[in-house]
């Protein structure tokens, strides 16, 4: 009983055996006949290529094909002169208009809504400083009363008047001068704003404008990445045929393939996200941009005290607040004057018709006076008026200790940035040099049985990331620049951009 029993476990080990075994060969034999059916289709696809059907890799570029080469890039020399910061040279489509720089900020400047509210601003800064400057003219009044009214006294009844009356403060202790002087700061304050507003949002725009080119430029370098797996896939495929490579060689080709079909997939949508966005800012679609942005010639070498010495002198945002400041002490001064007598005058001609004791008649008066108002108590009033323009004085002060140190901080790390990404710009393109020439020998060498798969695809793999190095590094390289210029108030002039319209 015990063999019997015995005998059965063996006979059913066998069968699982032969089983698995059936199922292995047929996964294979699957196998084969997929890898078979795309050698097949690769020969055909070649068939006229003598190098091609003997598997050579000869014709695989080593480079990528349209992309900006390091060579070709010489924004970051270190000489005196101006440097020329280039950009990508694909555009997103074959338009013969694509949108430029200069019209994407007249675009952003033009319909992004903060620039209404920065005009509002000026427009009310200028209609304080009339409101102020009608201080300096006399007030004209007509006057005219119709209907009786009678003294007690003498029984005399006036029904009316008619008067012409002219007055005006002509001294006040500096009190007039320092109101319409504070006035007149406060509006040049939101000129300077408005003016900043218009760089801010042209920044901005610039920002958008490079996130585009840059993305733009990314794709390339994936797009060149995937062409040369494409073609590699193709060579061994024909070699595998020929019995040349392995089967795991073509799946490794294939596995870095889907890599760079996945990233392309990624960048592209980055890509499409980054055109968006500048749409959003420009309120306005776009199909193209100029990519040649010859515009941006910058040449940074100040040190950082250099640069914030020119920050303090020229930076729009810190001359605002110092006629906001200007305009205070003014302030202070003028509710200070409450404190003095106004000294005025007066002119005014009147006509009145009277009813004397059954007896009407037209009286006219003229009169000339001068005035002195003094408030000698108005419930401390003028006394806490003061203390709070000097308290609005002190915060003024305050904000342009804070903007001096923002703005300083700002120039550190975009000149920190501008030096950095020069050295890693540098490293990049001798990576990226290098591993155009080190992939152009592992292709040849790979023929004569010298390298192995591996090689090849560690060497595209580092050519990719010394490329996407060399975009990152570049751009860095640029919106550093830019924040720098921004900061030390040379923003229009340096980029010739449309800023007043």
């Amino acid at each position: 009983m015990k063999a019997a029993f015995f005998f059965g476990v063996l006979s059913l080990i066998f069968f699982w055996c032969q089983t698995s075994a059936w199922a292995e060969s047929a996964d294979i034999d699957g196998v084969e006949e997929r890898i078979q059916r795309e050698i097949e289709k690769s020969e055909k696809e070649h068939a006229l290529g003598d190098e091609t059907e003997s598997g050579s890799l000869k014709d695989i570029p080593a480079g990528d094909v349209g992309y900006t080469g390091a060579d070709k890039i010489d924004f970051l020399n270190e000489q005196k002169e101006p440097s020329f910061i280039t950009a990508p040279s694909i555009p997103l489509s074959a338009d013969k208009d694509p949108l430029t720089l200069q019209e994407a900020c007249r675009l952003g400047i033009l319909n992004h809504p903060r620039i209404e509210t920065s005009n509002a601003n000026v427009e009310e800064a200028e209609a304080d400083y009339g409101i102020a400057r009608s201080q300096y003219y006399p007030t004209v009044d007509w006057m005219s009363k119709l209907g009786p009214s009678r003294e007690l006294d003498t029984g005399a009844v006036e029904y009316g008047d008619t008067a012409f009356l002219v007055s005006q403060k002509v001294y006040k202790f500096g009190g007039i001068r320092d109101a319409v002087a504070s006035a007149q700061l406060q509006f040049q304050s939101a000129q300077l704003e408005h003016a900043r507003t218009r760089e801010d949002i042209a920044v901005l725009v610039i920002n958008a404008y490079l996130s585009v080119l840059q993305a733009q430029e990314l794709v390339h370098v994936y797009e060149g990445t995937l062409l040369f797996y494409q073609k590699l896939l193709q060579s061994f495929q024909v070699r595998y045929a020929g019995g040349i490579s392995s089967l795991a060689d073509a799946q490794k080709v294939e596995v870095s393939l889907r890599g760079a079909e996945s990233q392309l997939v990624t960048q592209n949508e980055q890509l499409s996200t980054s055109r968006s966005l500048l749409e959003n800012i420009i309120d306005t679609p776009i199909s193209s941009v100029e990519p040649n942005v010859d515009l941006l010639r910058v040449s940074i070498n100040e040190t950082i005290e250099e640069s914030y010495e020119r920050a303090l002198d020229s930076n729009l945002k810190l001359q605002a607040l110092g006629k906001q400041i200007a305009a205070q002490n003014k302030s202070v001064d003028a509710s200070s004057s409450a404190y003095a007598p106004v000294v005025g005058y007066r002119m005014q001609v009147k006509n009145e018709f009277q009813e004397f004791r059954a007896v009407n008649k037209f009286t006219q008066t003229a009169e000339a006076q001068l005035t002195l108002d003094w408030n000698l108590f108005n419930g401390f009033a003028t006394t806490n008026e003061v203390k709070k323009q000097k308290a609005v004085l002190r915060r003024l002060k305050a904000s342009r200790r804070g903007a001096e140190l923002e703005i300083r901080n700002v120039l550190t790390d975009s000149l920190n940035s501008y030096t950095t990404s020069a050295e890693e710009f540098k490293l990049a393109k001798e990576a990226f040099d290098s591993s155009v020439s080190l992939m152009s020998l592992y292709l040849s060498e790979f023929d004569l049985g010298i390298r192995t798969m591996l090689d090849l695809t560690s060497a595209r793999e580092g050519q990719t990331s010394a490329a996407v190095r060399e975009v990152n590094a570049r751009f860095t390289r640029i919106r550093a620049a830019l924040n720098i210029v921004l900061e030390e108030g040379r923003l229009e002039g340096t980029l010739k951009l449309p800023l007043d319209k």
